[in-house]
């Protein structure tokens, strides 16, 4: 299905108030943007644009009514201290536009946006020149899409789950994109037992295509280690399960160490290095242990010296040089104060191109942190 979709302008924007007097750490606050439960944050390779998702929202005397409307919000980034949103991007099925979104990823070349929308049995594509949308449907052996995407690192390889009927197997898909008219075409899959539907919490993929990151929050689940280097027939190498309720991970530019965040129980760090025996090298807890509803996200930098944990209400950051024995730098609250002025839960994290900031979404909205002081 192609919906040809255009986008609809938005100019509601909100500064949060001076930050220093929580600021603990050398982080800062340089901005937000008031915005219900930004849930998904995808950064444009050139660093001017942010999409972040957001849910609908009741409480009109919060957020802006523009929120009313479904679908992606564009922010400009291109001032730290003055974030804009800009654009509203509508995704459509038949029927109605869509509501929830449930990841975003960018193309490298920045010019597709690939993401999975609730009660979608697939992905979507969406051409950010063009403002066209391609839907994709798996094959009817699935009976629901999946809620996290990936992305090789040339953009030619697409990634994602689903689940079978009954919700007792998942499934990781591999999808080909080279031929742009047609869109995304199922190449592979690989089945993962006595999994419940829709609990794919992450994937990541390695720099060289060949591995798989896929975490499942369920008691099953875990983090699975896939081998993807033969597009048509993947195969699991490993299921790793030390931490309940896994939610994200965060992989080294070596693919050797992996951080791997939970919804209530920290942050294991683990040795990767022999794919098929993962060996536990340290656990985070500290505020990042009760981190409640959003769960921990985690994030490393380029050179794999600094781990960023958004953990329950707090931004936190520690100096991983030794992955064995890292070291605690500090922590920023997020906050806006007219709305949130004790903090409120994290729901996602990206790092800026330069690096010197991260970008925050939480229940309350949208915020740009400095961390060029850490």
């Amino acid at each position: 299905l192609v919906v040809s979709c255009g986008s609809n302008k938005d100019s509601s924007k909100d500064s949060s108030k001076d930050s220093n007097n929580y600021d603990s750490s050398g982080m800062k606050i340089l901005s937000s943007v008031v915005a219900p439960e930004v849930n998904y944050i995808a950064i444009s390779p050139d660093g001017t644009k942010a999409y972040i998702s957001t849910l609908l929202k009741y409480r009109k005397d919060v957020f802006d009514k523009e929120f009313e409307k479904p679908g992606l919000r564009v922010v400009d980034i291109t001032n730290p201290q003055e974030p804009e949103i800009v654009d509203v991007i509508t995704m459509k099925d038949e029927e109605r536009d869509l509501e929830t979104c449930y990841d975003i990823k960018i193309s490298p070349d920045g010019k597709m946006l690939y993401s999975i929308w609730f009660r979608t049995l697939g992905d979507i594509t969406y051409n950010l020149d063009e403002d066209i949308q391609i839907n994709h449907e798996h094959d009817s052996l699935y009976s629901g899409g999946g809620s996290v995407v990936g992305i090789s690192s040339n953009g030619k390889k697409i990634y994602t789950t689903a689940h079978s009927n009954g919700g007792s197997s998942g499934y990781i898909i591999v999808m080909d994109n080279s031929n742009k008219e047609k869109g995304l075409v199922d190449i592979g899959t690989l089945r993962l037992t006595n999994l419940e539907s829709s609990s794919f919490t992450d994937l990541d993929i390695s720099k060289d295509g060949k591995i798989a990151y896929l975490i499942n929050r369920d008691d099953n689940g875990g983090l699975f280690i896939v081998d993807i280097s033969d597009d048509k027939s993947p195969k699991l190498i490993s299921n790793y399960k030390s931490l309940f309720r896994m939610k994200e991970i965060a992989v080294s530019s070596n693919d050797t160490i992996a951080y791997v965040g939970s919804y209530s129980h920290g942050v294991d760090i683990l040795d990767i290095s022999d794919k098929k025996k993962p060996k536990l090298l340290h656990h985070l807890s500290g505020t990042v242990e009760g981190a409640g509803e959003g769960g921990n996200q985690v994030l490393l930098s380029k050179d794999n010296t600094k781990l960023f944990v958004a953990g329950g209400t707090y931004l936190e950051a520690y100096d991983v040089h030794n992955p064995s024995a890292p070291k605690f730098l500090g922590k920023q609250l997020l906050y806006i104060e007219d709305v949130s002025p004790y903090g409120d839960h994290s729901r996602d994290i990206a790092l800026s191109k330069d690096e010197r900031k991260i970008y925050a979404g939480t229940k309350s909205g949208f915020f740009i942190v400095d961390i060029s002081n850490l």
